[in-house]
């Protein structure tokens, strides 16, 4: 079993295989510094995060906005209930 493994390592197309390999190991740092100074998806995450806190805002301020308006709208009733005479 090992002697047919070795046998397949000295073929031509493992050499083929691992050339392509190590030059595709050789070309890692290159990639991820490349990586790592491209500047166009940190802006795209940028733009995500400050989408996200926009909608944030707004959910809130609808929902302070809900919550006061029914506050206004039970007094106002209310008000109007005393002013008719109907407890």
């Amino acid at each position: 079993m090992i002697q047919a493994i070795f046998q397949l390592m000295k073929g031509p197309e493992f050499i083929t295989e691992l050339k392509r390999r190590l030059k595709l190991i050789n070309r890692l740092p290159k990639t991820v510094r490349r990586f790592l100074c491209d500047e166009s998806g940190p802006t795209a995450v940028e733009y995500a995060v400050m989408l996200a806190l926009i909608v944030g805002v707004c959910i809130s301020a609808v929902q302070v906005l809900a919550v006061s308006t029914q506050d206004s709208m039970d007094t106002s009733s209310e008000a109007i209930r005393e002013a008719l005479g109907n407890n």
